[in-house]
């Protein structure tokens, strides 16, 4: 299978792959989600990178959607669920990379799922450890989240789930 895009950096390079076939599960590191509403509007979360679509790391303990839940629930306060693999990062790192619990992450390579939700809860306050006076999130009509979010691969990647 060919990537629909990929993008190379100092110490790491990507492919982004549409396929709904799990990659190897135990090099999975991040779930992200497209999530919706009853409206089609889509969840976004501010942090210090700017406008994204909510996600993170999976702990240990956690499957996938049990991730994706927790996710959801700690960056932007809503509970979610319906969450269908769209597609994935095949992440290839050059050197070894630690991970923020001190250990490393797979080496070469690792994987980030992108899903898409349905919410089924109005928002509440996110867990208030995960948010600082800079975090927000907030919910947006596809236009106005492609004016947003600040970093053009993660609009690539939007695109290439809810476009082709």
């Amino acid at each position: 299978m060919k990537p629909i895009f990929s993008h190379t950096y100092t110490n790491y390079s990507y492919e982004f792959f549409l396929d709904a076939n799990l990659p190897d599960k135990d090099l999975v590191t991040c779930v992200f989600c497209v999530l919706t509403d009853e409206s089609s509007k889509i969840w976004l979360t501010k942090n210090h990178r700017g406008w994204e679509l909510p996600g993170g790391h999976i702990e240990v303990w956690e499957d996938f959607e049990s991730a994706l839940k927790r996710e959801m629930q700690e960056e932007i306060g809503v509970e979610a669920d319906d969450f269908i693999l769209k597609g994935y990062k095949k992440i290839t790192n050059f050197e070894k990379t630690k991970n923020r619990e001190g250990g490393f992450y797979p080496f070469p390579h690792s994987y980030i799922l992108y899903f898409i939700g349905k919410s089924v809860s109005k928002k509440v306050v996110p867990f208030p450890y995960e948010h600082d006076e800079t975090e927000a999130s907030d919910i947006f009509s596809l236009e106005e989240a492609y004016k947003i979010i600040d970093n053009p691969n993660n609009i690539e990647i939007l695109k290439a789930i809810l476009e082709k």
